[in-house]
């Protein structure tokens, strides 16, 4: 027995729901969105998102030798973090590696209660629980 596999034209996308519930209804329509903008991003592609104040990326890119360099872009409020990774020889790896950099910083934040505003280290939750259900972490 023969498996046929089809390779769509284009990539597969995912839209994330990251939606928090209002407090005093908790219908489905009666949901907003947390992130004010959030790209579509492909299993195992780019990441953005976006509000007030807030931006993360996670980014790679293949260089003219085959291998991947991963970005992380992450500004919280008057704290943030950028950086990009060594060379890897896959996408998700490279990806992988740049969502670490954006995690560590996030848990620093999280780590120091107090020392940042409570809309810092709630952009730092989502993005962890963003970043952990994309398997990236």
């Amino acid at each position: 027995m023969t498996a046929v596999f089809i390779v769509p034209l284009h990539p597969v996308q995912l839209t994330l729901d990251l939606r928090t519930p209002t407090v005093r209804r908790l219908r489905i329509d009666d949901r907003r969105p947390y992130w004010q903008n959030v790209d579509l991003a492909d299993v195992g592609g780019d990441l953005r998102a976006r509000r007030p104040g807030i931006n993360a990326l996670v980014t790679a890119q293949q260089g003219e030798d085959g291998q991947w360099i991963g970005y992380h872009d992450l500004v919280l409020d008057r704290t943030g973090s950028s950086g990009a990774t060594r060379p890897q020889s896959t996408r998700g790896d490279a990806l992988a590696s740049a969502a670490y950099g954006m995690a560590q910083h996030c848990q620093v934040i999280l780590a120091q209660r107090g020392s940042y505003p409570g809309a810092t280290a709630t952009a730092s939750r989502q993005l962890l629980r963003w970043l952990s259900q994309l398997d990236l972490l």
